[in-house]
C-alpha cells in the first residue's frame, strides 16, 4: 500500500515506514534549528532583518528609504544597509502612518523628503541625529502629536509647510545652521507659545508663522534681513516683538491681525515700509535713539525712541 506524504511531513524513516510521531519530533527539532540560525543571522548580520523592514532605492551608492513594511510604532532608521550608507528619507516614505510614535534618525541622514512624515498624527518624538541638513515641504505637516521640536545645528533649510498644522506643538528651537524658513513652515501651529531663533536665520517666508494664535512674544536675532508677507499674520495672542538690527525688508501685512500687539521694537535703522504692515493691529513702534530714518509714524503707527537699557 502506497502512503503519501503531507507537505509538513519529512522523509520516510530508515525502515521505509512513515512514523508520524517520529516525524513530529523531527519537525519540531528542525524548527528549533532553523530558528536558532535565523536568530544567529540577525545577531551577526542585522541588515538581513533590516531589508525585510525597509524599502529603499540606491542613489549613486547611497540609500534613500522609501517605505516600511508593517505597522510600526517605533522606527530606528539604520545608518547603513549592506554596507551602504542611508543618506535620506524619501518623499512620502512614512506618510499617514498614524500608529508611528517615535522616530530615530542616524547621523548619516542628510535629507528628509517632501511629505516624508506627513499625517503621522501619533508621532510624539523625533531624534534628529546630527546630520540632517534639509527638511522638505510638508515633511511633518499634520503631526499633531508633536509638542516640542529642537532642530540640530546641522539643519540649513526648513521647507514650505514643513510643520504646518502641528496643532500640539508648543515650543520650537531652531538651530544655528538654519538660514531660511520657507513659506508656511510653522503656520497654524495653534498651541505654539515659544520660538527660539538661531543666529544664522536671514529670511522668514510668507505666512511662516501665520495663525500661531498662542504665540505671546517674539525676539528675532540680528542676522535676519527679510520678513515675508503675512509672516506673523493672525498671531492674535502676540503682545510684543523685538526685531534685530540687520532687518531691511518686511512684507505686506507681516504683522496683520495681531490683535494684542502693543509694542514692536526695531533695533536697527528704519526698514522699507510695506503696505498694511499692521492691518487690524495697533502697536506702538519703538526704536533705538542712535538709529536713523525714523519719523513720528511708521506704517501708520506712532513711534517713539526706546532706551537701550530696557533691552532684555
Amino acid at each position: 500500500m502506497k502512503e503519501t506524504t503531507h507537505p509538513n511531513d519529512v522523509a520516510p524513516s530508515v525502515g521505509g515506514a512513515v512514523e508520524r510521531g517520529v516525524n513530529g519530533a523531527v519537525v519540531r527539532a528542525a524548527g528549533r534549528v532553523v530558528g536558532f540560525f535565523l536568530w544567529l543571522g540577525l545577531w551577526f548580520f542585522p541588515s538581513f532583518g533590516l531589508q525585510a523592514q525597509f524599502t529603499y532605492t540606491n542613489l549613486h551608492g547611497s540609500l534613500i528609504i522609501t517605505g516600511y513594511q508593517g505597522e510600526p510604532t517605533s522606527v530606528r532608521i539604520p545608518e547603513a544597509i549592506d554596507h551602504l550608507p542611508v543618506a535620506g528619507i524619501g518623499a512620502r516614505a512614512f506618510k499617514d502612518r498614524t500608529a508611528l510614535t517615535d522616530v530615530t534618525l542616524p547621523n548619516s541622514v542628510t535629507r528628509i523628503g517632501n511629505q516624508a512624515f506627513d499625517g503621522c498624527s501619533g508621532l510624539t518624538n523625533v531624534d534628529w541625529g546630527h546630520g540632517v541638513a534639509f527638511i522638505g515641504n510638508l515633511a511633518f505637516s499634520g503631526c499633531v502629536g508633536l509638542t516640542s521640536v529642537t532642530l540640530p545645528d546641522s539643519v540649513q533649510s526648513i521647507g514650505r509647510s514643513a510643520f504646518f498644522q502641528c496643532y500640539g506643538l508648543t515650543r520650537v528651537t531652531i538651530g544655528k545652521g538654519v538660514t531660511g524658513i520657507e513659506k508656511s513652515a510653522f503656520a497654524d501651529c495653534r498651541s505654539l507659545t515659544h520660538v527660539v531663533f538661531g543666529d544664522s536665520v536671514t529670511t522668514i517666508g510668507a505666512f511662516a508663522f501665520g495663525s500661531c494664535s498662542s504665540l505671546k512674544s517674539l525676539v528675532i536675532t540680528n542676522s535676519l534681513t527679510s520678513i515675508g508677507p503675512a509672516a506673523f499674520s493672525g498671531c492674535s495672542g502676540l503682545t510684543n516683538a523685538i526685531l534685530g538690527r540687520d532687518l531691511v525688508g518686511i512684507g505686506n501685512t507681516a504683522f496683520g491681525s495681531c490683535l494684542e500687539l502693543t509694542t514692536i521694537t526695531f533695533l536697527g535703522n528704519r526698514p522699507r515700509e510695506p503696505r498694511n504692515l499692521f492691518l487690524h493691529s495697533t502697536p506702538t513702534v519703538l526704536y533705538l535713539p542712535e538709529t536713523s530714518g525714523w519719523g513720528e509714524t511708521f506704517a501708520g503707527r506712532p513711534t517713539r525712541p526706546w532706551n537701550r537699557s530696557a533691552l532684555p
